[in-house]
């Protein structure tokens, strides 16, 4: 484990989980919210986006931004939509490729009532039910050739300790592709899920993940066998970054999950 990764996760657990603890409240704070949202757009058929809400619920191709990712070959592309929603925007299918699409969201289970209730006939891409933290723990090892997280790691419990879920279950040389408004907290007033900003800096293009009480390199931690690269302006209002899994992570798993899972169950009791 890298001496970043490992300071990182001290700092999430340290102090009797007081970190991890105050994490987890601000997130089920923001769950009523969440949820009053999606219980209006599927009431009133997506609010000011109808156009989205019928699109969602057909088979459709993934968009072609994403196949140009694809790894080379013909084989089937693995593709996990991290924090996807009730109904995932991905699409479904491709035309050249056999592609297996799965979404996680630890929403699902209210989302999967909605739909239940609004969509009978069901949607293509059923959502199942896991927390971005929790990934390596549904998943196996290496399971994906790309997993997507579009406007969700910023509503997420600990993003970097999400991120890190995501380098686990994704195949060496795979990509993760994370696209979010920058600075989306500050803007939001930190209401609800918005309890993380995402932003570039300005010294060394490093991403960045903060909000008033941490600030994470992202680069610093996974950079020993990851790469990121961003595809949009420094200036932009939102940021799309890829990060590519190079190599194997020098990782003791047990160890790590014994650091998260010895202090879970004490954070979850102070906030019951």
């Amino acid at each position: 484990m890298t001496r970043a990764l490992d300071d990182y996760l001290s700092t999430l657990v340290d102090m009797g989980s007081e970190v991890l603890t105050n994490s987890l409240r601000l997130w089920k704070n923001g769950v009523q919210s969440e949820q009053a949202f999606w219980t209006r757009w599927f009431e009133t058929q997506g609010l000011e986006w109808p156009a989205d809400f019928k699109e969602r619920q057909i088979d459709r191709d993934v968009p072609s931004w994403l196949s140009t990712l694809f790894p080379p070959g013909r084989g089937e592309v693995s593709i996990l939509d991290v924090g996807s929603g009730p109904l995932p925007k991905i699409g479904n299918k491709h035309p050249n490729r056999p592609v297996r699409v799965l979404a996680a969201d630890p929403l699902a289970h209210f989302y999967n009532e909605l739909v239940s209730q609004h969509l009978p006939q069901g949607t293509p891409i059923p959502v199942i039910f896991s927390f971005a933290e929790d990934l390596s723990c549904r998943f196996e090892p290496e399971s994906f050739d790309l997993i997507n997280c579009t406007n969700a790691l910023d509503h997420s419990v600990a993003p970097m300790w999400a991120l890190l879920e995501m380098t686990l279950i994704l195949k060496k040389n795979g990509k993760i592709i994370l696209s979010h408004r920058r600075n989306e907290a500050t803007v939001e007033n930190y209401e609800g899920f918005h309890q993380w900003n995402f932003d570039i800096s300005n010294e060394n293009d490093n991403l960045i993940f903060w909000n008033e009480s941490n600030t994470i390199n992202v680069n610093s931690i996974l950079g020993d066998y990851c790469s990121i690269k961003h595809l949009t302006p420094k200036d932009s209002e939102y940021i799309t970054s890829i990060i590519v899994k190079e190599s194997y992570p020098n990782f003791d798993s047990l160890r790590y999950h014994r650091i998260l899972r010895a202090c879970l169950l004490e954070a979850m009791l102070e906030i019951a």
